[in-house]
This record gives structure tokens, sequence and C-alpha cells, in this order.
């Protein structure tokens, strides 16, 4: 096959924007790809699309070389496309609350480190300024924050022992509702697509079979 020269790029679909952590070949694909055209940029390249393992969670390091990754589905799509809406807006709902629960414990932990001391110039992940310096921290204060995993935790006081905690309750809490999020993803996944097995079957094997092939000297792996 004949390809003119032309100008492309290199750009893995879950760099693309999300509600849900990762990118998917939803909405912003298709807007990606209209930006692409209007840019005269003819060739995208997505890099391997198999889903990751548990260990580097990176493209190139998969656990089958046919699998592809279940993340990159755009639920938004499916969510158009299905008739359980009532199994999703509870689970919306239920990842909300536990969300809300994580967030209530870490203000509760915060408060106990700076109540009545004076910020520092607390920032968020952009650096821009949400409690300004010489503020005093209250529980009010606390709570009017919406968005704690894009809050840095460095120098919130001028006590080094206290600011250590602050960073270390901040980072947790940030894995936590990484957690949560990727199981309600996973969840909202298993409505929307299913994973019941066929009438008549109790348990699913699935065996795959490698096809051998001699490599040749440019071959990609």
């Amino acid at each position: 096959m004949y390809l003119k020269r032309n100008s492309g790029l290199i750009f893995h679909p879950t760099s693309l924007p999300s509600n849900l952590g990762i990118g998917d070949f939803g909405e912003h694909s298709y807007e990606f790809i209209d930006l692409l055209s209007s840019s005269g940029t003819k060739v995208w390249q997505v890099l391997p699309l198999g889903i990751t393992d548990n260990v580097e969670y990176s493209p190139y390091s998969s656990k089958s070389s046919l699998l592809g990754n279940p993340y990159i589905v755009s639920l938004e799509n499916l969510e158009n496309n299905i008739l359980d809406k009532e199994d999703l807006e509870i689970l919306e709902s239920s990842h909300a609350a536990e969300i809300e629960k994580v967030r209530s414990k870490l203000i509760e932990k915060l408060a106990t480190i700076v109540q009545g001391r004076t910020s520092q110039g607390v920032k968020n992940d952009l650096n821009e300024v949400v409690i300004p310096k010489g503020t005093k921290f209250t529980l009010k204060l606390l709570n009017s924050l919406e968005d704690f995993s894009r809050i840095s935790g460095l120098n919130w006081t001028t006590d080094a022992h206290k600011n250590e905690l602050i960073i270390s309750l901040i980072h947790n809490y940030k894995i936590k509702v990484g957690d949560i999020s990727g199981m309600n993803r996973r969840k909202k996944f298993n409505i929307s697509v299913g994973d019941e097995l066929p009438a008549g079957i109790v348990k699913l094997a699935k065996v795959y079979i490698a096809k051998k092939r001699k490599l040749k000297v440019g071959d990609k792996m």
C-alpha cells in the first residue's frame, strides 16, 4: 500500500480528557479527530490498545496480545444505548456517597492537625492559591474545599512535622479516591456491557492460541 508523505502524531487514547480517570473512544476522541482533520494531520498512531497488567500499567505491558482494553470503551456511549438506567443511577449515588465519606474523614483528620493555626498559602496542583497566607484554619474553611484530589499537601503550616502528616493524609486520600473511582468504573462497565454467562452455561473457559511467525528486520513486536 502506497502512502504519501503526511504529518502525524503518537497519542494514546487514555491521554484524552475524561471524567472517569482515563481517556476513551468517546466524545473527546471524535473531537480530537476533528482537530487533527482541521490541522491537516493525516495519521494518528494510537499505540498498543491491549489491556495492561497490574505491574507496569503500560500499554506495552499487556496481559495478552489479543485482548483489547475494556477501559477505553466509552461508558457514556454505552449508557445512551442501554435500558438499565436505574442501576447506573444507584451506582453513581453509591459512588458519590463513598467519595464523600472518605472526604469527610480527611477533613476530620486535617482539622485535628491544623485547627486554630494559620495558613502559609495552600495551593492546588496548578500552583493556584486556594487558602491565602495568613488565613486561620477552621472546620468551615476546610469543608469549603470541594476537590482535595487537586490540593497540594505542601507548606500548610510552619510546623514541619504537621506538614509531613498533611502530605501523607492527602496522598492517601488521592489513592483511596482513585481506587473507589476505578471500582466504580468497573461496576459501571459490567452493568453497561454485562458479565453474565449464557443460559445453561455453568463455567466459561477461554483458550487463546498463539500463532508462530518468522520475524524479519523491521517487524514490530
